[in-house]
């Protein structure tokens, strides 16, 4: 199991808050989120799709997450689009 720590996360209205967690919700291999006024903590099961990890990409780059922590998610399945993709909007974040 890998867990992500979400810190610093600031919403600009309780219906944004309520969507990031919805959002969260809806991505199939996340079992648990648990958050407090300091962080987001975000547990993954093993199998993550690249669906799955497409949207994990997206909610972290939309609310300015730490992306560096998305590497532990770089397989050789996935590593053409995720990680040879240096034009993508994420790659910087994650790998640079």
């Amino acid at each position: 199991m890998k867990h992500l720590i979400f810190r610093g996360i600031e919403f600009l209205s309780s219906m944004d808050e309520d969507s990031f967690f919805t959002w969260l919700e809806k991505i199939e291999c996340i079992t648990e989120v648990l958050g407090d006024e300091e962080a987001i903590n975000i547990s993954i099961g093993q199998s993550v799709s690249d669906y799955d990890l497409r949207e994990i990409i997206a909610i972290a780059y939309r609310y300015g997450a730490d992306m560096t922590q998305l590497r532990v998610f770089l397989t050789d399945k996935n590593k053409g689009w995720f990680f040879e993709n240096t034009e993508s909007y994420w790659h910087k974040e994650v790998f640079c």
